[in-house]
């Protein structure tokens, strides 16, 4: 089965020597070979890309972390493999990309005080200092940056970088599912079977 990991991993593996006592070699075998192989093919269906991937696609994998924090483990509980990955942090990511949700996402709101760069003004006429920014409703605008000499220009400057990234540094995003567990343990039931079965000739 796939899920996401929730016991102790350094009890769990299965070279550990209490989860080697609760099963034969045979199944513990066919459980790692499967496990290997639903890890694997989840991991490659992430490609390394910058850019988000389509609803209904397999997550990008912009950093690696989803994508090298997967792991499979025994289950004590269900005397089964668990595959998935493994809690990050605080972070309820993994679950809602695999089946869509509400995500908390910081804004990318900054502080602007004096002495330092802040925007000047929202479209207009460009200069070497303007650049398309993404608005907090995903729309594209043109802003122009420039340093902040006196406190108005540092109060004007806080509230275009409202007006952008929007009035909460904290908000809340539907995000639609991009699975990437499910769809890899459907396509290897088949060689489970074939697993099982090639161990039961071998017995």
């Amino acid at each position: 089965m796939t899920s996401f990991l929730r016991c102790q991993m350094k009890e769990c593996f299965f070279d550990r020597p209490k989860v080697l006592a609760a099963m034969d070699a045979a199944t513990r075998a066919v459980l790692t070979q499967f496990g290997a192989y639903v890890r694997t093919d989840a991991r490659h269906s992430m490609p390394y890309r910058l850019k988000r991937s389509a609803p209904g696609q397999p997550p990008s994998s912009h950093n690696g972390t989803l994508r090298d924090n997967i792991f499979f483990a025994f289950d004590p509980a269900a005397h089964s493999v668990v595959i998935g990955p493994v809690p990050l942090g605080k972070g309820t990511a993994p679950g809602v990309l695999e089946h869509g949700g509400w995500a908390q996402v910081k804004s990318k709101r900054k502080h602007r005080v004096v002495g330092r760069s802040g925007e000047i003004r929202i479209g207009g006429r460009k200069s070497k200092t303007t650049r398309t920014v993404i608005l907090h409703d995903n729309t594209r605008v043109q802003v122009t940056f420039g340093k902040l000499d006196t406190g108005a220009q540092a109060d004007r400057a806080n509230l275009l970088n409202e007006q952008i990234y929007g009035p909460d540094r904290v908000r809340m995003v539907w995000v639609e599912p991009r699975p990437y567990m499910e769809p890899v343990r459907q396509k290897e039931m088949g060689m489970l079977d074939r697993l099982w079965k090639n161990s039961l000739a071998a017995a």
